[in-house]
């Protein structure tokens, strides 16, 4: 017998051939997880409209929204198995779990961008914010470690003691020096050595006044006046006018007297000042003979004028201030041109008394620093230098 077929039936093979694909109009599929009624916050089910969480981002793995998303659970518009696996994007899509703010930022874990992502939990820029360790924010402040200062900043001039030195009033720049030593020696052609014999004149960390160089001058015993040790530096000050006084400061480190030595015929200088056909400096003998006493150890001033009958006097120094050895010693030798006054001042304190020579007018001075023998000298001598400065007043 003929069974006939209805057409409500033929719809619904067709139906249910088609499956999961796609939905003709009128059809109704027998896959479970369509069209249910609501539940736990969507307007559907798993796979319904909307599901459990707010309005996130646009897809999750199998879906066209991602949990949490616009209005799609797990499955999105169309349950496991719908439009295509891994969805319009995978996992981390425009937004992930937590849907549009996740916890204290625009966008959780999984984000607009991955861990590190526009914002991550707590504020605007977490740790691998916007730029990472070293960034424009970082935590603890405008730029951490790497960022645009690092410890210690960009740098910057050292001081020393010569970068604090001015020269005096009236005093210009090109009459006045200042050498410290802390950047090496000075220039050769502005101070020029001098050694000869076992003289020396050499950079030292050894002791230091301002720190951490000095220099060390030192001569040997020379049995000859005709053969001096020499271990100097000299600046020759050539200006158009004429002088009128010259000061050399600078800081002394003397050793102990060496008294148990036979006498000393000639002398050593340390400091000098030369114009006006005069050379006045700050002298050392050891039981030598001088113009104030037969038989004396120690500092005293020298000068000889050569602008005529050769003139030559010494000046003693004061006993209750003198130069202390092993320490740091500011002293200053000046000579005044017009009056002829010469000065010696150990700190503040002039040591010398009525002490005056012979000057000629002159417009160049050359000041000296180190040791240099005259005569014979029985026994060594080593001592230390440090903060030069030199002024000649026009």
């Amino acid at each position: 017998m003929m069974r006939r077929w209805s057409l409500p039936k033929t719809r619904a093979f067709v139906c249910a051939g088609l499956g999961a694909l796609e939905l003709l109009p009128g059809c109704v599929s027998d896959a479970p997880t369509l069209r249910a009624s609501t539940d736990g916050g969507g307007d559907t089910n798993s796979g319904g409209a909307t599901s459990s969480g707010g309005a996130g981002g646009t897809p999750s793995s199998g879906g066209t929204t991602s949990s949490g998303g616009s209005g799609a659970s797990t499955g999105g518009a169309t349950a496991s198995g719908g439009a295509s696996s891994g969805g319009t994007t995978a996992s981390g899509g425009a937004t992930a779990t937590g849907g549009a703010t996740s916890s204290g930022g625009t966008t959780a874990t999984g984000g607009t961008t991955a861990s590190g992502g526009t914002t991550s939990s707590g504020g605007t820029t977490a740790t691998g914010g916007t730029t990472a360790t070293g960034g424009t924010t970082s935590s603890g402040g405008t730029t951490a470690s790497g960022g645009t200062s690092s410890t210690g900043g960009t740098g910057g001039t050292t001081s020393t003691y010569c970068t604090s030195q001015k020269p005096p009033s009236g005093v210009v720049a090109a009459d006045f020096q200042c050498v410290d030593f802390e950047k090496g020696l000075p220039s050769s052609t502005i101070w020029v050595p001098t050694s000869t014999g076992n003289g020396s004149v050499m950079r030292s960390t050894a002791k230091a006044s301002s720190l951490p160089y000095s220099i060390l001058t030192s001569v040997a015993a020379v049995d000859s006046g005709l053969n001096p040790d020499t271990g100097t530096l000299a600046w020759n000050d050539v200006g158009s006018s004429a002088i009128t006084k010259v000061s050399l400061a600078a800081a002394l480190n003397p050793p102990p007297d060496d008294s148990i030595v036979p006498a000393w015929s000639g002398d050593m200088t340390l400091l000098c000042i030369a114009t006006g056909s005069n050379q006045t400096c700050l002298t050392y003998t050891v039981h030598g003979s001088t113009g104030f006493s037969g038989d004396y150890t120690g500092f005293y001033v020298s000068w000889v004028y050569s602008g005529g009958a050769a003139v030559r006097a010494d000046c003693a120094i004061s006993t209750t201030t003198t130069l202390k050895p092993n320490l740091w010693n500011n002293v200053s030798l000046d000579v005044t041109l017009g009056t002829g006054a010469i000065q010696f001042f150990i700190g503040a304190t002039e040591v010398t008394s009525s002490c005056s020579g012979s000057f000629g007018n002159d417009t160049v001075a050359k000041v000296t620093v180190g040791s240099a023998t005259q005569g014979i000298t029985t026994s060594s001598w080593a001592g230390y230098i440090d903060n030069v400065v030199a002024a000649v007043s026009r």
